[in-house]
């Protein structure tokens, strides 16, 4: 027979609910059609997702500790991304289109959106970087310019083009 009882309660409601909070995050990021990158306050890599790899064909062995420089295309200048990072500096977000490049070297055009997420004294802590492929809608859009722009035949400007062109002549003048 027992003759004392000794317990605890404790309500942990609180902590399962964190604990599939992050469950979830964990799921939205591993299972994200859109490509993510975390990198730290230095700009190193830090994680990425399967679709990351997916897309440009990177590993994580191959970018973790590495600057996101590492896809690069060269096609913009220096000064877009001096303008990017003061607009990420200011504002603590940035969003555009850029050229990059897979891991075989072929350049591909994406939609970006960088996010900075700072501790709780204001320190930059990590960069949220999200990115798709927009390469197929960009050569749509050139496609459609083109067929605008010029004969399908002879490959010359079309009276379109001619119009525009005299016009931006004219104001210019």
């Amino acid at each position: 027979r027992a003759l004392r009882a000794v317990g605890t309660n404790r309500d942990i409601t609180e902590h399962k609910r964190r604990e599939e909070a992050l469950q979830l995050a964990a799921l939205v990021y591993q299972h994200s059609s859109e490509a993510m990158m975390v990198s730290d306050a230095d700009n190193h890599i830090i994680a990425i997702n399967p679709a990351f790899t997916a897309l440009t064909g990177y590993e994580s062995a191959d970018v973790i500790g590495k600057s996101p420089g590492i896809l690069r295309s060269g096609r913009q200048e220096p000064e877009f991304y001096r303008a990017m990072w003061d607009s990420l500096n200011a504002t603590g977000r940035w969003q555009g289109e850029l050229w990059n490049r897979h891991k075989d070297g072929s350049i591909f055009a994406e939609t970006l959106s960088i996010n900075t997420i700072r501790r709780p004294d204001g320190a930059v802590h990590w960069y949220v970087a999200l990115f798709s492929d927009i390469t197929a809608k960009k050569e749509a859009e050139n496609l459609i310019w083109q067929q605008a722009n010029f004969d399908s035949l002879t490959l010359l400007p079309n009276r379109r083009m001619f119009r525009d062109r005299i016009e931006q002549d004219l104001k210019k003048s």
